[in-house]
């Protein structure tokens, strides 16, 4: 029975030295994981920073269906909302003649979706390359950028070139109230990087 009971303890002791060591390895764990956080959020921002904080400001962005959702920017520029649908960065058009303007004379806005992607069921963005003449065709006809409005009065088959390249020219990003703030304040700072960083040497 002795003998039974000292085994006992001696097993007792080893589940607590083993919790002891898994409690100890946790916390070391932690503590590695808080130093890296650290340092990575103390560290000095560089213009690589800067540069990726532009490409995450706040987008408009609107589903075919006119659905409107502001989120960060992503390298995709296109998110998946409720329904598996698309929605795309906003664009607006500066013709100031367009039709889709507003009384109080804001200009129309509108995504531009690209035909070749889609969401898949896992929510992720999948991406095809046009392989038959229906898909060049349809490439053809999305990489000419119109506004939706201005197309509903248009007669693109006697426009000569200069004019449909205007109409090209009229459609914008779409930038955020919110979103320029932001690049205003990243220039600023980009800005006053460039005026620390030492000039190159004098010859």
């Amino acid at each position: 029975m002795s003998v039974m009971r000292g085994e006992t303890a001696v097993a007792g002791d080893d589940v607590r030295a083993t919790r002891g060591g898994r409690i100890v390895a946790a916390v070391s764990l932690l503590a590695v994981m808080l130093v890296g956080c650290g340092s990575r959020s103390t560290r000095p921002r560089s213009r690589e920073d800067v540069f990726q904080d532009r490409l995450r400001v706040d987008t408009l962005f609107i589903t075919e269906d006119g659905r409107r959702f502001t989120r960060p920017m992503n390298p995709d520029r296109v998110i998946v909302v409720e329904g598996g649908k698309l929605a795309w960065p906003a664009w607006q058009c500066d013709n100031p003649d367009c039709p889709g303007r507003g009384a109080d004379g804001k200009p129309v806005l509108f995504p531009w979706p690209d035909p070749f992607k889609a969401a898949a069921a896992d929510g992720s963005i999948t991406d095809r390359q046009p392989l038959t003449r229906e898909d060049e065709a349809l490439f053809e006809k999305f990489i000419e950028q119109t506004c939706p409005e201005c197309l509903k009065k248009r007669t693109i088959a006697s426009e000569n070139k200069a004019r449909r390249q205007q109409y090209k020219n009229w459609c914008q990003p779409h930038v955020l109230p919110s979103a320029a703030k932001q690049l205003k304040a990243l220039e600023r700072e980009l800005e006053a990087m460039l005026g620390r960083e030492p000039g190159p040497p004098k010859s």
